[in-house]
C-alpha cells in the first residue's frame, strides 16, 4: 500500500470520527495508525498519532514514533487564527513593511 493511499485512508477515518481528545484546549478527533514493526522500516515511523480539529476539520497535530515507540517527530499548530483580518497588501511583495 502506498503512502498516498494510507494518507487518504487516514483522512477518511478521521472524518468518520474516532477518539475525541483536547490538545491545546481544542476538541479534536485522534487517529492512531500503527504499522507492523517489520514493515515500518519502509515508512518514516512505526506509529502515527494524528489530531484533527473537530470544528474546522484542519489537521492540527501529528506525532510520529519509531519502532522502539520513541517519539521522533511532533508537529502541531497552536493558536491558529482562521479568521485573521488580512488584506491584499499582506500578500504583496511590494509592501514596504516587508523590506524586500
Amino acid at each position: 500500500m502506498s503512502l498516498g493511499t494510507i494518507l487518504i485512508v487516514v483522512l477518511l477515518l478521521i472524518l468518520l470520527g474516532v477518539i475525541p481528545t483536547w490538545p491545546h484546549g481544542r476538541k479534536t478527533q485522534a487517529l492512531e495508525v500503527i504499522f507492523p514493526k517489520e514493515k515500518a522500516k519502509d515508512y518514516d515511523g512505526h506509529r502515527f498519532v494524528i489530531n484533527q480539529d473537530v470544528e474546522s476539520k484542519i489537521l492540527v497535530r501529528i506525532r510520529i514514533y519509531d519502532r522502539a515507540d520513541q517519539l521522533v517527530e511532533n508537529y502541531g499548530y497552536d493558536n491558529l487564527a482562521l479568521d485573521a483580518p488580512l488584506a491584499d497588501a499582506d500578500f504583496d511583495p511590494r509592501n514596504p513593511a516587508y523590506h524586500f
